[in-house]
């Protein structure tokens, strides 16, 4: 298993380095459920698809306005076909 400063260094490789800084604020507010989640059932070659449906589900959810931290866990468990 990944640690977490690695699974976060792996994310720069893959995603919009900005992105990576913005999900490490989000994922701070989130239940460590949803983190474990993310961490160990996503393919490795799958997360810019999985960033492209959380960014996208965050965005039609909130249209504009700041995201709660209820708008993200719900994007997550969509993404991820998960219920926390």
């Amino acid at each position: 298993m990944r640690t977490v400063k690695d699974f976060f260094n792996w994310l720069m490789t893959k995603i919009d380095p900005s992105h990576v800084v913005r999900l490490r604020e989000e994922w701070e507010r989130l239940p460590l459920k949803v983190f474990e989640a993310i961490v160990m059932l996503h393919d490795d070659s799958a997360w810019p698809a999985l960033w492209d449906a959380y960014d996208e589900r965050v965005a039609i959810m909130t249209e504009g306005r700041e995201p709660t931290d209820a708008d993200l866990l719900k994007a997550w468990e969509s993404v991820l076909g998960i219920e926390v």
